[in-house]
């Protein structure tokens, strides 16, 4: 399990890695506010100095709201034709078959938690309707474990900030 969890980390980090109106989806006060904001940021200004792989690990950063009124973090993967969210079990740790909305710039869904780990902190989300905007990171299971030094890009809405991206090095390993 430590090596899925390692696999499933870094996939998300290295690798490059159907759609309802966000009025028909339940309604989450914060989600609803923000879909209907303009965002005046330039996606050009905002990803110019990232690679393709940093952007494509942005462009594929969600965020999932909680029943409670908070928000964590997912990424948005594809994996043998599904729309997944991978995040953290904290983010949803609700019962499996627990409906989640999760969010992008513009575009909202519903997601059902499918999967749970709490003793590595990763959860599993399934979308029964895609995202039509954004691509999902397509999964690429691999049995290789990413050295020590190795670069790492996370993107994701920590706190009340909004897309945030960072650069990092695996910088270790716990047995």
């Amino acid at each position: 399990m430590k090596k899925l969890l390692i696999i499933l980390t870094a996939a998300i980090s290295l690798v490059a890695m159907g759609s309802q109106s966000p009025e028909k989806l339940p309604q989450h006060p914060q989600a609803q506010s923000e879909l209907s904001e303009t965002h005046t940021i330039s996606h050009i200004e905002a990803t110019s100095l990232l690679t393709s792989v940093e952007s494509k690990v942005r462009e594929a950063a969600v965020k999932v709201y909680t029943p409670g009124g908070g928000h964590g973090s997912g990424g948005l993967i594809k994996y043998k034709g599904l729309q997944l969210i991978l995040t953290a079990h904290h983010v949803t740790d609700g019962p499996l078959g627990q409906m989640y909305f999760v969010s992008a710039p513009g575009e909202a869904h519903r997601a059902i938690l499918i999967y749970k780990d709490p003793l590595h902190d990763i959860a599993l989300l399934w979308l029964p309707n895609e995202f039509e905007f954004y691509d999902p990171i397509k999964w690429r299971v691999s049995k290789k474990i990413a050295p020590i030094g190795h670069d790492i890009t996370y993107s994701g809405y920590p706190s009340w900030h909004n897309l945030m991206s960072f650069r990092g090095h695996v910088a270790g390993y716990e047995v």
